[in-house]
């Protein structure tokens, strides 16, 4: 199974940020990409199998945009996980009572 949630934050000059946008969309392990407003450009939902295979792409990213600034955070634990749709139709349910 895929073991290593990562949310990365990314910034690159601006002349390369068309290019990892498009980079990142394309990648098998990305699930969702983010423009953000925050000294960083992206954010992106990553999913590897390994964290060995995320530090190869983190790697090849860097290689590629340079320069590339990033910040990762590990998802240890989903404590709550989309629940809009969810939470929205229980606010329109009539109260028992």
């Amino acid at each position: 199974g895929f073991h290593t949630k990562v949310h990365v934050l990314l910034r690159v000059p601006s002349q390369s940020r068309q290019a990892l946008c498009k980079h990142l969309q394309c990648h098998p392990h990305i699930n969702s990409v983010y423009k953000v407003t925050s000294q960083y450009h992206f954010l992106a939902e990553c999913i590897f199998p390994h964290i060995s295979d995320f530090d190869t792409f983190l790697s090849e990213l860097e290689q590629r945009f340079i320069p590339l600034e990033h910040e990762s955070h590990f998802i240890t634990e989903d404590v709550k996980r989309e629940g809009f749709l969810a939470e929205q139709e229980s606010l329109y349910r009539p109260l028992a009572g």
